[in-house]
């Protein structure tokens, strides 16, 4: 179920607006909100001192949503800080419809961010989910597939052109120079596969 290849994608930005658009009108889910609530979402924090339209952990399990209640399920700069990032992930295919999406933005392990948070609790690679999904997921009949993975490496010209040389071959740049050409951010675009 797992088995395609994801497409790879320099522009991140242009896939998190284009796959916010859409989902309106549809029932989307902002875990971690923070300030900065999507659009038109149910927003979901722990901190009443946000956008949050629901407080709650989301360490805790079961989260408070009906399973197959949500069309798609953003999660930006929120899966670094928790620790049971097997159990999160089976929380949201609970909580998704069958061909829902989940879309996610964290840190890249060899950006300086995502260590200098000490409320970072975990690193992620291009590789991370896939590794998730095949190793742990799968086995227990819980199923994503990676449809799009986009690299982030900042705005400027000299960020653009390192990003070019990178997606060249994705795996020799992160096995061997990523922490000479480091990453900002990494997108992943996810989808819940029940059938």
């Amino acid at each position: 179920m797992n088995s395609h290849h994801p497409i790879l994608v320099k522009n991140t930005r242009r896939l998190w607006t284009k796959t916010l658009s859409e989902f309106e009108g549809k029932i989307i889910l902002d875990l971690g909100c923070g300030r900065s609530k999507v659009s038109s979402s149910i927003g979901v924090d722990w901190s009443g001192q946000t956008d949050a339209d629901v407080l709650c952990n989301l360490a805790h399990y079961p989260l408070p949503f009906q399973a197959f209640s949500a069309d798609l399920i953003v999660c930006s700069h929120i899966v670094e800080h928790l620790e049971d990032i097997p159990g999160f992930m089976k929380e949201l295919h609970r909580i998704g419809r069958d061909r829902s999406v989940v879309l996610i933005r964290t840190p890249h392990f060899t950006n300086a961010s995502s260590w200098i948070d000490v409320t970072h609790r975990k690193h992620f690679s291009y590789r991370s989910f896939q590794y998730l999904f095949e190793r742990i997921l799968i086995p227990q009949g819980v199923y994503f597939r990676q449809t799009h993975i986009g690299l982030d490496y900042g705005g400027s010209v000299l960020q653009k052109l390192k990003q070019n040389i990178c997606f060249i071959d994705l795996k020799f740049w992160e096995d061997n120079l990523a922490f000479i050409i480091p990453a900002k951010d990494l997108v992943f675009r996810l989808e819940i596969l029940k059938s």
